[in-house]
């Protein structure tokens, strides 16, 4: 349900379809046509986010997790990235439409993540960030702390160098390019807490999960990860 706040914006500035950008009645946050392609998510793996399809249980750990503990206490996201879902991931990344991050979170289910006492966004580098001028994970976060009513860790974990995009790499490949790339700048603010990731799409989860595991040698007590779309 939107807050007051919200609604407030919505009626200074009428709502347009976060995916095809048609206008809306008031409290609409996709048209029709573009709200049949949504695919919230499902049953999955708590502990990696693996659909239930690879998992053996709706509730984990799946057999991958078996073999490989998850790094992740809990793994969640809104909705598949397909369709008008990843078309609004796509404007608010690539399209300045940094209005899209407060509507996409106000459609979350963030249940499972009630508990946690820190959010930390998914950093950009430095280089990366002055380009686009804003981080979509961050602006994210800073809804889904909103939403959580804790605060957000906006400089505790750093990306240290620059990375290859990891668009068209295998999970492999993924992996090697992101290892190594993240630091934990002030391991008191995550010291013996329950924090949480947030980024806007996962795909195999590489970065992520290099981000928890940095974390957790950090001593973070929990990393919990909250996506808004994952590629499944």
């Amino acid at each position: 349900m939107l807050g007051l706040p919200s609604r407030l914006l919505d009626l200074a500035l009428p709502p347009r379809c976060l995916g095809c950008k048609e206008l809306l009645s008031h409290g609409r946050a996709f048209c029709t046509p573009c709200a049949v392609t949504l695919l919230p998510r499902g049953a999955s793996c708590l502990r990696c986010g693996r659909p239930a399809s690879e998992a053996l249980s709706p509730t984990g750990p799946c057999g991958p997790c078996l073999l490989e503990p998850s790094p992740f206490t809990r793994v969640t996201w809104a909705f598949e990235h397909g369709g008008a879902a990843r078309d609004a991931i796509v404007g608010l990344k690539y399209g300045g439409r940094t209005e899209l991050a407060r509507r996409l979170v106000d459609l979350a289910d963030l249940q499972l993540h009630t508990d946690v006492e820190r959010v930390l966004p998914i950093p950009l580098h430095g280089h990366r960030l002055a380009e686009r001028g804003y981080n979509q994970a961050g602006l994210l976060a800073r809804h889904v702390a909103r939403r959580l009513k804790v605060t957000v860790a906006w400089d505790a974990l750093e990306r240290t160098r620059v990375t290859s995009a990891q668009v068209g790499l295998s999970a492999a490949a993924r992996r090697a390019n992101v290892h190594g790339a993240f630091s934990v700048a002030d391991p008191e603010v995550v010291h013996g807490r329950a924090v949480l990731l947030v980024d806007d799409v996962v795909t195999t989860g590489a970065t992520a999960r290099e981000c928890a595991q940095v974390l957790r040698a950090a001593g973070a007590a929990r990393v919990d990860l909250f996506s808004m779309t994952r590629d499944v």
